[in-house]
């Protein structure tokens, strides 16, 4: 009389096989989530990370989520004074500002400008046919790239100034475009 064969699979449970079980969902999902965020979902990813950034926030935030720039510069300004302070002298009016510049995933281009590592104004320029976010000017929704400034609201020059729980903000506005 025969023995049973050995079976080519061992019943036993075997630590390590399953300590790779998670080990190897983790990748696995790491993997796709990178994936998804370098092909199809980059646009939203991108947005997203745009959205978090205001004047007045300091340039480590900004490379915390847009990583190191491609580019940087520095530039000396002259700083406009208001009305009542036009007896400034000329060391209080000039100014040191580090124009730093990112490429985000060959959509648009980020450009920061800084005075001592605070951002005082940002700008970005799409180069996508297929990245137009959208930017809130007021009641009025713009789309980058497509939208033209004649669908704000005919206004005058405007200043404003507002300090937020988590952003200090300035707000000056000039539209002479079509």
């Amino acid at each position: 009389m025969k023995s049973d064969p050995e079976p080519w699979y061992s019943t036993t449970l075997n630590l390590w096989t399953l300590a790779g079980v998670p080990v190897a969902s983790w990748t696995l999902t790491k993997a796709l989530t990178e994936g998804w965020r370098r092909t199809v979902g980059r646009r939203r990813y991108v947005t997203t990370r745009l959205r978090k950034i205001a004047p007045g926030v300091r340039h480590d935030y900004v490379e915390s989520l847009l990583g190191e720039p491609k580019w940087q510069s520095t530039r000396h300004c002259a700083r406009l004074a208001p009305i009542e302070h036009e007896e400034a002298d000329d060391k209080e009016r000039k100014v040191e500002l580090t124009v730093r510049t990112w490429l985000l995933s060959r959509l648009c281009y980020l450009v920061t400008w800084c005075e001592d590592d605070i951002v005082v104004m940002y700008g970005i320029t799409t180069t996508s046919w297929w990245f137009r976010p959208w930017v809130r000017i007021h009641e009025t929704r713009i789309r980058l790239g497509k939208s033209t400034f004649t669908v704000l609201a005919d206004s005058d020059v405007t200043h404003r100034a507002w300090l937020g729980s988590r952003r200090f903000g300035y707000f000056e506005e000039h539209y002479f475009g079509k």
